[in-house]
């Protein structure tokens, strides 16, 4: 029994070695700063209140510092663990794509950064209208709450799940229901909610409005930064480091296809071509059978592939309510 007991957790942690070291390098990169920061949070005592991010702090008494530290601070180890898992299901195997091998590390990291910050803008914005023409806390109750104090980084992860879903461009599934790509991140949105009422249901919102009409054209500025920066700093030499238009399990020739087409894209609605956003996949040579590839676990044939749920996106919780 003992014995037995050692090889399973021997097994389990050279699996979850073997999982981690093939995760891209913004994904690791970002869960890494958040497990450090939640981890320093609590050996230093530092209360929620004091780094989140909201209306009355961030406009009423100017701490726009806030806008830096709202998003990698998290409530308990439950908002941590959704907010983690959710942006390494999104960026390495949403539908069975390795989003982040797709776009690049500058771009994946350029995409959690702009949108973590522009989402909160949004909301301030939203808040201070609120406030300005109501002259109340809060216009509409729970949603528009100008003395709410939001955490985390769901807001981020909403807008990225909107943009890989929509360059992704195929329907996912969702309680055994094809979803659209475009519709995908708002049942998504309305799920979280459900199950987690607290949550910051207008940074979610404005999180899947930012995907779906903000792409990475707009602020090519900032991925270009990252990308120097990365070769200064010789983090483009790194192993799990992506330069972009990698389609795992996909031809090469499908793979300039969608290089070409550009990121930004994605299949419109109702649209039939469905080359242009997500290739055909590979098979075996003289095997007939198909070519699937597990981001996490590299290729593997079908009867190996193991028959995971759907998963659902991160959250962000208001405090003070």
């Amino acid at each position: 029994m003992g014995q037995e007991l050692s090889d399973c957790t021997q097994g389990c942690r050279s699996g979850l070695s073997r999982a981690w070291t093939n995760l891209p390098l913004t994904c690791r990169a970002t869960v890494l700063v958040c497990i450090v920061v939640y981890v320093l949070m609590l050996l230093l005592g530092i209360d929620p209140s004091a780094v989140c991010s909201g209306g009355q702090v961030d406009i009423a008494e100017k701490q726009w510092w806030r806008l830096a530290t709202a998003p990698i601070f998290h409530l308990g180890f439950l908002h941590l663990f959704i907010n983690c898992f959710s942006l390494v299901t999104i960026l390495s195997s949403l539908g069975g794509w390795n989003y982040e091998a797709q776009v690049g590390t500058p771009t994946a990291a350029a995409l959690i950064a702009f949108y973590a910050v522009g989402v909160q803008l949004v909301c301030l914005l939203l808040e201070w209208l609120s406030h300005a023409l109501s002259g109340e806390d809060a216009l509409v109750p729970g949603f528009l709450q100008w003395n709410s104090c939001a955490l985390g980084l769901s807001g981020s992860i909403f807008g990225v799940l909107a943009r890989a879903s929509a360059d992704r461009g195929q329907p996912l599934m969702v309680c055994f229901v094809h979803v659209g790509p475009y519709l995908f991140p708002f049942v998504m949105v309305l799920m979280t909610s459900f199950f987690f009422p607290s949550v910051y249901l207008l940074g979610h919102l404005v999180g899947v409005f930012f995907g779906l009409f903000v792409s990475p054209d707009s602020f090519k500025f900032l991925s270009t930064l990252l990308s120097r920066v990365c070769s200064a700093t010789g983090l483009s030499r790194h192993g799990a480091y992506k330069t972009g238009g990698v389609v795992l399990g996909f031809d090469s020739a499908s793979a300039a296809s969608f290089r070409s087409t550009g990121m930004g894209g994605g299949r419109t609605l109702g649209s039939s071509n469905r080359s242009q956003t997500v290739p055909p996949r590979t098979t075996y040579a003289g095997s007939g059978q198909m070519l699937e590839s597990d981001p996490l676990l590299g290729p593997r044939r079908p009867a190996e592939l193991p028959s995971g749920a759907g998963r659902f996106p991160g959250q962000g919780r208001p405090l003070g309510q």
